[in-house]
């Protein structure tokens, strides 16, 4: 005769196994677990290089470098292509890319890859925000993630808090100036938001995009304040913006071109730094 301690456990083991598999919460299963990510554009690397979780960046493209250690990943982006080839190779769990930079054809490319994707597409600070969080949720690396977007959303309020009234008026501009043509940032953009989230009035054309601004349509904006990534002495040196009255005023500010024209977490750098100058112009 078996002892009654062994006959209860097979008993007890015979009742587990006949169990139905107890459902995930909410009914569904979990995706699968993401270890492998490439990522097509710096803004997304930014975004994956901060989840600090057990992810592998797999793939990046040649203008990465934020966080420093993304450096390591294999380059699958030279210039404005992906290497579709090498991508397929490789087999990520998930790929991340800015659909900004995209094409409706190479966007149709990499959705035809039968990977998993995650597609930003951020005209504000709070669809980047969210965009962050999905990555968190993703790749495991909720904690890391939910830090950055906690600072950034701090760094958002410190500013409104301490904005001028009236506000100043501000401007992004890209070019060469002496001459060569200039380009800005619509008032419907990122870049537009993140200068109201600092405690500026953003004035430009309309829409979404960076395009040619006219000597003309600035004067007639006339933007206290200018933002410029890299250097902006040509600028100040232009004469058809000598009347400006951020030229006039020298407030024509040079910003990092990966913060000012990456849509990350590293916002919280870029609202900060903005604040403060538009805070030292506006009371002058």
């Amino acid at each position: 005769m078996r002892p009654i301690g062994l006959v209860l456990l097979t008993l007890l083991l015979a009742v587990v196994g006949c169990q139905p598999p107890v459902p995930d919460i909410g009914g569904q299963n979990n995706p699968a677990i993401v270890r492998k990510v490439v990522s097509l554009s710096p803004s997304t690397t930014e975004v994956v290089g901060l989840a600090r979780g057990p992810v592998q960046l797999s793939g990046r493209t040649s203008a990465c470098n934020f966080p420093f250690e993304v450096k390591d990943a294999p380059i699958v982006v030279s210039g404005t292509k992906p290497n579709y080839e090498m991508i397929a190779t490789i087999k990520p769990d998930l790929i991340l890319y800015d659909k900004a930079l995209y094409s409706e054809a190479d966007r149709q490319k990499i959705e035809q890859l039968g990977i998993r994707t995650l597609a930003m597409e951020a005209s504000t600070i709070d669809g980047m925000l969210d965009y962050t969080l999905k990555v968190g949720a993703a790749v495991a690396g909720e904690t890391a993630l939910s830090k950055a977007v906690d600072e950034v959303v701090n760094a958002r309020a410190r500013a409104q808090a301490q904005a001028l009234e009236p506000k100043p008026k501000v401007i992004v501009l890209m070019g060469t100036g002496g001459g060569g043509e200039l380009m800005a940032p619509g008032t419907s953009s990122y870049l537009a938001d993140v200068v109201r989230a600092s405690g500026g009035d953003y004035v430009g054309p309309d829409g979404t995009a960076f395009v040619a601004v006219s000597p003309e349509s600035l004067i007639s904006w006339a933007p206290a304040i200018v933002f410029v990534p890299g250097r902006g002495d040509a600028l100040l040196r232009d004469p058809r913006l000598a009347t400006l009255p951020a030229v006039r005023a020298r407030a024509v500010f040079e910003v990092d071109p990966d913060v000012l024209l990456r849509a990350s977490p590293r916002v919280k750098d870029l609202i900060e730094a903005m604040a403060s100058q538009i805070k030292l112009v506006g009371t002058r």
